[in-house]
């Protein structure tokens, strides 16, 4: 009898020192795999300024914000297509409802625009006008208001000289069937090389192609010639 009690004690031992064995092992994979997803973003992984914050990364000052890994890659922070929904959302209530057109002007923008020329920024504005491609331009042309200008926003268009069409600043015919707009500027385009060109050019193709009629934009100078061709050519013809 004593020698089972001996058996049993034995074996209710070893049953514990398993048991503990087990849980520690457990305890150790679970751990183990919390750190593995902590810090299963490598620098190779990042593509997002989302993943960036998320590795550990701190937000840099700016706007957007911006994020940069180790290896000096940079990540921007998006928040114009979130805004730009929502505004729309707003203004298509609006637009029902008071017959007007929340329409919006892109302009070029310090210093994003002048590193990358093809970089461009939405501004609103609202119109009962029934030309509503002539007046996106028009307020292009013109410009940012004051507070918008004191965001770095700028309009690449500076126009000179006499125009040769009747005063105006320019001329815009929309081919519904091809869904092509052609700006004709009626002044001269004062231009200090290729990277105004290109801002004048992304500008004018933003805000035109915000309309569903406008698949392609093509933009010709006061003598009829494609703007910014350097070619000579005409290749947008």
């Amino acid at each position: 009898m004593l020698k089972n009690q001996k058996f049993l004690y034995g074996l209710i031992g070893f049953l514990f020192v398993v048991v503990v064995l087990l849980a520690t092992v457990v305890v150790y994979l679970v751990v183990t795999d919390k750190d593995s997803e902590e810090t299963d973003l490598s620098y190779g992984d990042i593509s997002s300024f989302e993943e960036c914050i998320e590795a550990g990364y701190p937000a840099m000052e700016s706007y957007p914000r911006k994020c940069a890994v180790p290896e000096g890659e940079t990540f921007t922070e998006v928040l114009e297509e979130v805004i730009e929904e929502e505004d729309d959302d707003a203004a298509d209530d609006a637009d029902a409802a008071s017959g007007t057109s929340n329409l919006k002007v892109f302009f070029a923008k310090n210093p994003d625009s002048n590193n990358d020329f093809t970089q461009v920024f939405s501004v609103f504005r609202t119109t009962s006008r029934v030309d509503v491609g002539t007046f996106v331009i028009e307020e292009l042309i013109e410009g940012p208001t004051a507070v918008e200008e004191a965001t770095g926003l700028f309009t690449p268009i500076d126009l000179a000289e006499v125009s040769n069409c009747g005063g105006d600043d320019f001329s815009l015919v929309v081919d519904a069937v091809a869904k092509e707009a052609t700006l004709t500027f009626c002044k001269q385009v004062q231009s200090a090389g290729v990277g105004d060109d290109a801002r004048v050019i992304s500008t004018v193709e933003a805000t035109l192609e915000q309309f569903p009629t406008v698949d392609t934009v093509v933009i010709l100078t006061k003598d009829n010639h494609c703007f910014g061709d350097e070619s000579g050519l005409d290749l947008c013809i």
